[in-house]
């Protein structure tokens, strides 16, 4: 299933990874559940030129957002089962043109003031 732009998308996460000789970045936002649990979101930041990011760094990455739902199958190519027995799926979310913005303290994970609308255990992904 192809991922479709859906928006605009401003994420203040930390670099957790980086690939693609240094296009890519995996970057991860840490927020808190309405009960109070905390939660992350792991987002790949793509640039059109490599970047010269260290793990731990912090700051604002925006860029035009897009999903793409990716169904779980094991090696043979049959369908990879869920918990509950029914074929998972999971979703990768994309910063595409990604622009960056250092903010906060490098080193420690960035905060967001989003909180998930959803009780704990009832994430959509």
């Amino acid at each position: 299933m192809k991922g479709f732009v859906l928006a605009t998308v401003y994420v203040e996460g930390t670099v957790t990874r980086t690939f693609f000789e240094g296009k890519g970045a995996e970057v991860t936002e840490y927020y808190t559940s309405r009960d109070g649990k905390p939660l992350s979101k792991k987002y790949s930041a793509w640039f059109e030129l490599p970047q010269n990011f260290f793990i731990g760094q912090v700051g604002t990455f925006s860029g035009l957002l897009s999903v793409q739902v990716e169904d779980w199958v094991n090696e043979d190519g049959s369908p990879k089962l869920d918990n509950s027995g029914k074929p998972g799926r999971s979703s990768k979310l994309n910063i595409n043109n990604a622009k960056y913005k250092e903010g906060m303290e490098s080193g420690s994970p960035a905060v967001s003031n989003a909180v998930s609308p959803y009780a704990a255990g009832d994430e959509p992904f």
